[in-house]
């Protein structure tokens, strides 16, 4: 409503007026034809159906005040970021990782990526007005960087096509790629798991065992990831850290004399 006070095209606002009463007409028709659907009526509205009118709308906006105020809001984010470096590393980490999921680097459907896309702008069209009059800008920014990119990115692996380890293998190598230190270390411990349950003398029976708990956990991660249940990063740190490291100390008790 902030950008909408003495808007400069009125004819677009008005369309927009129409639109969003069409929108909320027809989901109380939906309601009205069955009540049991109000979670997913109300859920429909404000991940699908208004994001998109909303970023439309934001051409209806008086555009000198939006672009002072977009402005102050970028100066602001770049100085909270300059003061604090780890948030900053943690922005930069998730800005990549919403792009690979969202600009073709791995299968999606686009309709469900655009979205994500729209969401991802009516959030930051959200702050940018929010800050208006403020002076402390840290709350706005760590909400972006710790809560609303990091949904948004879970929301984004829901729009993957295709097999669900593939996808997951496609994004555990995009993972590695930028943290190489913990590829060294799955190597370390993948080879640790071969030579104890493979190579060296060991109990067959013991050896399966581990191996079938080993794919359990992968199979997990492989639908945690397709769902959006949790990130590639969180997925990553949990197999190594804790499914690989679990099965090198078992391992060894398969070991034969």
């Amino acid at each position: 409503a902030y950008y909408f006070e003495n808007v400069g095209n009125v004819t677009c606002f008005n369309q927009f007026d129409l639109d969003l009463f069409s929108a909320f007409e027809e989901a109380a028709n939906q309601w009205y034809d069955d009540k049991a659907l109000l979670g997913s009526i109300v859920l429909d509205l404000t991940t699908a159906v208004l994001p998109p009118l909303l970023v439309q709308a934001r051409s209806c906006a008086n555009p000198d005040i939006f672009r002072k105020d977009e402005s102050t809001f970028n100066a602001m984010t770049t100085e909270v970021l300059k003061k604090n470096p780890l948030m900053a590393k943690t922005y930069d980490d998730i800005s990549n990782e919403i792009g690979y999921l969202t600009k073709g680097q791995i299968p999606s459907n686009q309709s469900c990526v655009q979205s994500v896309s729209d969401l991802v702008e009516v959030y930051r069209l959200s702050s940018i007005s929010g800050f208006v009059n403020q002076t402390n800008g840290y709350p706005f920014v760590a909400k972006l960087v710790y809560a609303i990119i990091p949904d948004m990115i879970k929301m984004s692996q829901k729009c993957l096509v295709g097999n669900d380890e593939a996808l997951f293998n496609d994004a555990f190598d995009y993972w590695f790629n930028n943290n190489p230190d913990q590829k060294a270390y799955y190597d370390q411990q993948d080879d640790m798991v071969v030579s104890l349950t493979k190579i060296l003398a060991h109990d067959d029976l013991c050896a399966q065992r581990l191996n079938r708990q080993l794919q359990a956990d992968l199979q997990t991660a492989y639908a945690q990831f397709r769902n959006g249940t949790a990130r590639i990063g969180d997925l990553a740190m949990r197999l190594l850290h804790v499914s690989l490291a679990d099965t090198v100390n078992q391992a060894r008790y398969c070991l034969s004399a």
